[in-house]
């Protein structure tokens, strides 16, 4: 809602998120800040889902941790080394692992 940043901030317009539309930029005339819009942003109006699964990711991670041995599956890395997690990238391979009880 900030005029400073949103053309008519009080009014619905999708255009506005369409980096060729005009309505992309400040009412000024320049590139909009790209902190402008942040719907699961923190402070007090931090969206109460991404609050709850931040939770639920610590409790299962522990749960996870403690119940299971984690073990590569296929020996295609070097002692030392680790595979790298990218996210959304679906060029990489998973990494495979085998889940044994502790």
């Amino acid at each position: 809602m900030n005029e400073s940043e949103w053309q008519k901030p009080y009014e619905f317009i999708p255009e506005r998120f369409d980096s060729k539309s005009e309505m992309s930029l400040t009412p000024d005339g320049k590139k909009r800040n790209a902190t402008s819009f942040a719907p699961f942003g923190g402070g007090m109006r931090v969206c109460l889902g991404k609050t709850f699964a931040d939770f639920n990711i610590k409790i299962l991670t522990t749960y996870l941790t403690q119940s299971f041995n984690f073990e590569h599956v296929e020996k295609r890395y070097q002692d030392g080394e680790f595979p790298l997690a990218h996210f959304m990238q679906s060029d990489n391979r998973p990494v495979m692992v085998k889940l044994t009880l502790n």
